[in-house]
């Protein structure tokens, strides 16, 4: 069983996805967020659902997002705290936005029935080092530039930027995220200081935050272990495809004999592979 180390929760801050979780799992706390990054007057949050576990079919690789809301107008928004640096964050967007459209989408319904999505990924360190407190990709034509309107967008934010932000609100929870310090106009950014204080204090979340460590940890070791069994398994595939090929060539130059002694003889196996030019390249991943 994987171990959870000791946790200093006095060093926990909004950046800490439990923490992120907890604070903007309430719905008002996170339409003020929402209208933050996305420049836009938001009327309602009507949901928030922290830790939405989905995963687009039996067998698939599942998610678990860090904030799900929906608000009144059916627009459906996933928001992640991003402390650590991922090269696949791209890739992991695109995921995480079809794994939506899968979940949204019921068996049967039309493409229209599709409600707009926006996944949004708040980073505390610069992800496309352009020096840009946001980044927004939609579809558009590369020839005629114009917008394919498939009702999707996938936001980033650069909480190192804030500086560059010309949005007041917006550089007030960037600078905040950036160097925990508070703007004394901004009683938003007050607000989700003080929750996040009064959260890090109480027994009962301090409790919850080490059992979820505990969880992610464990869960990581599974899929660690999965992982070395698949490899393992998908190389002994690869070891009987090779085989295959192997005996093939045996048969064809008149020596069938040596197959029953490669299977026994993992070195004259190897041996007869160079010698006939099987290789990794020659069979299928």
């Amino acid at each position: 069983m994987a171990c959870a180390a000791k946790l200093d929760y006095e060093g926990i801050t909004l950046t800490d996805n439990y923490m992120f979780v907890t604070v903007f799992s309430d719905p008002e706390r996170c339409r003020q967020l929402l209208e933050r990054v996305l420049g836009m007057r938001i009327r309602k949050v009507v949901l928030t659902v922290g830790e939405k576990a989905l995963a687009p079919a039996p067998g698939s690789h599942g998610i678990r997002m860090d904030v799900y809301a929906q608000d009144d107008a059916g627009t459906v928004y996933d928001v992640e705290m991003q402390k650590s640096r991922k090269g696949e964050l791209g890739l992991r967007s695109r995921y995480y936005q079809s794994t939506i459209d899968g979940d949204l989408l019921e068996t049967g319904l039309p493409y229209r029935k599709l409600r707009k999505s926006l996944v949004i990924f708040i980073c505390t360190y610069d992800p496309f080092e352009r020096g840009l407190p946001r980044y927004t990709f939609a579809a558009r034509c590369a020839e005629a530039e114009f917008s394919l309107d498939d009702r999707t967008s996938r936001i980033f934010i650069n909480a190192t930027a804030w500086e560059k932000c010309r949005e007041p609100r917006l550089r007030a929870f960037l600078h905040y995220l950036e160097s925990g310090i508070i703007d004394d106009d901004d009683s938003f950014v007050r607000d989700v200081d003080a929750v996040v204080n009064k959260t890090r204090e109480r027994h009962e979340w301090r409790v919850s935050r080490m059992k979820w460590e505990q969880y992610i940890l464990e869960e990581r070791a599974e899929a660690a272990a999965e992982a070395e069994a698949r490899g393992e398994a998908q190389g002994e595939a690869r070891g009987a495809a090779k085989m295959g090929l192997l005996a093939e060539a045996l048969v064809a130059d008149g020596r069938p004999e040596l197959i029953a002694q490669a299977v026994a003889d993992h070195g004259l196996f190897e041996r007869l592979l160079e010698r006939y030019g099987i290789s990794d390249g020659l069979v299928p991943a």
